[in-house]
């Protein structure tokens, strides 16, 4: 099967165009595929569950992507899922009074820590990477509260008790998980690097939200309902360039743009009501019984392999290697003057020994069902060249 390069443009061009408009907000897919892995240690289940955070979060993440992405780091973190799930965001920084009362500031920083590190990497960190975690969370604090007890070297007050309330929400921002939760899991999301090092030592080199997490936030932007996460095995450790190449590439993702044939009525096994559909396989009432999987190419029973190029089944160009191109549409293909129920209608294009094209329109039969190499041209009202 070979068409030209004219007759496959058309998905070829559709598909660069969804790649393209996918990757214009890819910095905000990742940020939302990141945070949802390190707040809960799974990716979204479907895209479905994906697209809602994505279509609330999309137009406030790109008027201020610390502000709202910090924003959304704090409903999800107080939200009841996580609650649930992971239970409440420990208090990692608070008064002298309320420690001296049994508030374990140190040990509140490390479990949370270690759990938004383990559902990053998939391992515990180590106690290296624990103390520099610890100390990243209490300096940021100091940019709010210079004189943090935690930090000074002299015997601090013993100033009010708090833990509850929550020392880090009372700020400008009051975020109900808190500013060191919060920034936090955006310093996990983000990677950026401090110094030459990761924001946690010795992850610098882990580069997640380049490779796995904009490989989910593609994979989900392009096959939308189709999309897997299982796939991920599939499409893991590939350059950017060469996921693309894959991805345009894959079958799958050729199907999800058949607008042709996507309403056509399934083919089952028998005529009993809880028959099997056999898969790929389609019947129109214009046009027969035909299978798509390899779309654009489908396999017709009487026409064989067919190239088709369009949108809408009311104007459709098909390639042949029997009958070469040809127009149709689901009214003109089986014109009532013809007369034959075994012929249909179609206006067939060749190239002239100049270059150019030329048309006519013709009768088509189709043969015998199942024998494709049965079909001909019956007639043609003569060629005409074409502009």
């Amino acid at each position: 099967m070979a068409a030209t390069q004219g007759g496959s443009i058309d998905l070829a061009s559709m598909i660069e165009l969804v790649i393209k408009q996918a990757l214009t907000t890819m910095e905000i897919k990742i940020d939302l595929v990141a945070a949802h892995h390190i707040l809960y240690g799974t990716y979204h289940e479907d895209y479905n569950a994906f697209s809602a955070y994505f279509d609330e979060w999309l137009e406030p993440i790109k008027s201020q992507p610390v502000g709202a992405l910090k924003n959304y780091i704090d409903l999800e973190l107080s939200s009841n899922r996580y609650l649930t799930e992971m239970g409440d965001v420990p208090y990692l920084v608070g008064s002298y009074s309320s420690f001296l009362t049994g508030v374990n500031f140190v040990n509140n920083r490390k479990d949370f820590v270690t759990r938004k590190f383990f559902n990053k990497f998939r391992k515990n960190p180590t106690r290296v990477q624990l103390s520099n975690a610890s100390s990243r969370i209490l300096n940021y604090w100091s940019s709010f509260e210079t004189s943090y007890w935690e930090l000074q070297l002299t015997q601090p007050n013993t100033d009010p008790l708090d833990s509850p309330p929550r020392r880090d929400s009372n700020t400008t921002n009051n975020f109900t998980a808190g500013e060191c939760a919060v920034d936090f899991v955006y310093n996990l999301i983000k990677e950026y690097s401090f110094g030459g090092s990761g924001y946690i030592l010795y992850t610098n080199n882990s580069n997640m939200r380049n490779s796995t997490y904009q490989t989910i936030a593609l994979l989900m932007s392009l096959y939308q309902d189709e999309y897997d996460p299982a796939m991920l095995e599939d499409f893991s450790g590939l350059s950017l360039n060469a996921l693309l190449q894959k991805i345009t590439s894959d079958q799958k993702l050729r199907y999800r743009f058949n607008l042709l044939w996507k309403e056509s009525e399934e083919v089952k096994a028998s005529e009993a009501i809880n028959a099997p559909v056999i898969p790929y396989w389609k019947y129109e009432p214009w046009f027969g019984y035909f299978m798509d999987k390899d779309y654009p190419w489908i396999y017709h029973t009487r026409l064989g392999w067919l190239y088709g190029k369009g949108t809408s089944q009311n104007n459709i160009w098909f390639y042949s290697e029997n009958l070469g191109w040809f127009w149709t549409s689901q009214q003109t293909f089986n014109n009532p003057d013809i007369g034959d129920e075994n012929q249909r209608f179609i206006f067939r294009v060749r190239r002239t020994s100049s270059g150019g094209w030329e048309g006519s329109w013709a009768i088509l039969d189709l043969g015998l069902e199942g024998d494709p190499s049965s079909a001909a041209i019956i007639y043609e009202y003569g060629y005409v060249p074409l502009p």
